[in-house]
């Protein structure tokens, strides 16, 4: 029942990113080179990550080391405020994830009468890091060296997501 206890909307309150996975963050948005930055802001990360991890099933508890010492990233509130799809993704991931042990009506419980739960943000985070994880070793870890094999990366998730449109093949002419 504890899990259950309100608490005010996540997204009104600084994010902090933690130990490795601030070191993914800050790696996919500000890449030293300047040549392999994916993503422009943090919050970008933080929406498409979460879809991601949804999407693919990839859920990865939060690291918490060095979360008060220097090695964090954060989001500001305001940014989440900006961002208005943030609450919408929140949403569909507590609808869309954990199908396989959830009843229907769990999880649109989780995403609208129990959404500002520490369950509920607890599930959500946890698909937002698998995703986080996932891209970052697609687009960092695989020893990217040009934009043609980021290129080809993005592709082939894009192809994951969209396997087929109208029976027409990902590899035919849609990303040609």
């Amino acid at each position: 029942m504890s899990n259950y206890i309100e608490r005010k909307d996540p997204f009104v309150e600084d994010y902090h990113f933690c130990g490795k996975h601030a070191e993914m963050v800050r790696q996919l948005c500000r890449n030293e080179k300047k040549d392999r930055i994916v993503f422009s802001t943090y919050v970008d990360l933080f929406i498409c990550s979460a879809v991601v991890g949804c999407v693919l099933d990839k859920k990865v508890k939060r690291d918490t080391r060095n979360r008060d010492g220097n090695n964090t990233a954060n989001i500001l509130a305001s940014a989440f405020t900006s961002h208005s799809d943030v609450r919408f993704v929140y949403c569909l991931v507590l609808i869309c994830g954990d199908q396989n042990t959830a009843s229907k009506t769990e999880r649109l419980d989780r995403a609208f009468r129990y959404r500002n739960t520490k369950n509920s943000f607890s599930i959500f985070e946890e698909y937002m890091l698998g995703g986080l994880e996932y891209l970052y070793r697609n687009f960092m870890e695989n020893n990217q060296s040009s934009n043609d094999q980021m290129y080809l990366n993005l592709r082939n998730l894009m192809s994951t997501f969209i396997p087929q449109v109208d029976n027409v093949d990902c590899d035919d002419d849609i990303f040609d």
